[in-house]
């Protein structure tokens, strides 16, 4: 028995609820203590019988079986597994080497000529076609900036040319209006914020005197009485006095 082959590598086992666990069988014994460590030989005539010793090898304490394998050859079990294992094994050779055949060296030739060309400098490839990364939300956002940016620029442009225009021309010194009433310089902001608000072009020196006159303590005081200043196509004006 002590000469038997050893189940598995080292040959120990614990003693589980199930007995003892060998290659994926239960084996059985009342001699068997739950939680003990043994040492396992297996019988070389019978794949369902189990000898089982003490973890030094030195105490017999009985037999194991496993009722499924009982009365199995071992050599026999071993050969019909290796023949199923070869079989399978044929087959998907088979299959590869149907595969496999299917490839041609035709079927490189123009890879081969192609890389040839590019080592010797005479092809150069163009680089490929590539989708930007776009979601409905990014186009939504930019549908909804192009018309801002496209009357931006125009005004850029208008503004550059009137530059241009006047850089050309003497130098002129336009006459500040006399006696501008404070109605008067609250419907002008009014007017010059219209303009801006329809992307309109607006003149710098008007642009300027704004942001001068939004500072104010009457501007201020206009825009707490009469509300936020014109929006696009809003035409009503405050007393013209």
């Amino acid at each position: 028995m002590l000469l038997a082959p050893v189940a598995g590598k080292d040959g120990l086992r614990t003693v589980t609820k199930t007995g003892l666990r060998i290659e994926g069988a239960h084996y059985l014994g009342g001699f068997l203590n739950v939680g003990d460590t043994v040492l396992v030989r297996m019988d070389e005539a019978d794949m369902g019988r189990a000898y089982v010793f003490e973890a030094d090898g030195e105490t017999y304490l009985g037999e194991a079986i496993a009722p499924e394998l009982a009365g199995i050859d071992p050599a026999k079990a071993i050969a019909a597994a290796r023949g199923a294992q070869k079989s399978l094994i044929d087959e998907r050779m088979s299959e590869v080497k149907r595969e496999a055949r299917k490839i041609r060296a035709s079927d490189f030739a123009g890879a081969i000529h192609r890389q040839a060309l590019k080592d010797a400098g005479t092809l150069i490839e163009f680089p490929r076609v590539t989708h930007p990364h776009d979601t409905p939300a990014l186009a939504a956002a930019r549908e909804a900036h192009t018309p801002d940016v496209a009357a931006h620029s125009q005004a850029v442009h208008a503004l550059a040319e009137q530059l241009r225009a006047e850089s050309a021309a003497p130098a002129t010194v336009k006459p500040l209006r006399a006696m501008e009433t404070a109605h008067q310089r609250w419907n002008k902001a009014r007017a010059i914020e219209a303009s801006i608000a329809r992307h309109e072009f607006v003149d710098p020196e008007q642009l300027l005197w704004l942001g001068g006159y939004r500072e104010g303590h009457e501007y201020r005081g206009f825009l707490a009485t009469y509300g936020e200043a014109a929006q696009p196509g809003e035409e009503s004006l405050v007393g013209n006095s």
